[in-house]
């Protein structure tokens, strides 16, 4: 889960660890860049509004890179 507000990725876990997900948490682009080089995930959430590098911006890296994980977009707006 990729999302730049600490309160929203622990609600998320909380609620997504209660129904048996394992869930890594991100809070910019570039730690989820980071860590998508390390390990494979099956579903990524994805936050539009964040600072520096958007929501948009990671979708676009991963459509260079060709990776099919399926994404969830989030937005508070």
């Amino acid at each position: 889960m990729i999302d730049d507000e600490a309160v929203v990725l622990e609600s998320c876990k909380k609620i997504l660890s209660s129904e048996g997900f394992g869930v890594a948490l991100v809070p910019t682009v570039d730690d989820a860049l980071a860590l998508l080089e390390q390990e494979r995930f099956a579903l990524l959430l994805i936050d539009i509004k964040m600072p520096k590098r958007d929501g948009l911006s990671l979708m676009d890296v991963l459509r260079e890179r060709r990776e099919k994980i399926p994404i969830v977009v989030m937005s508070g707006y």
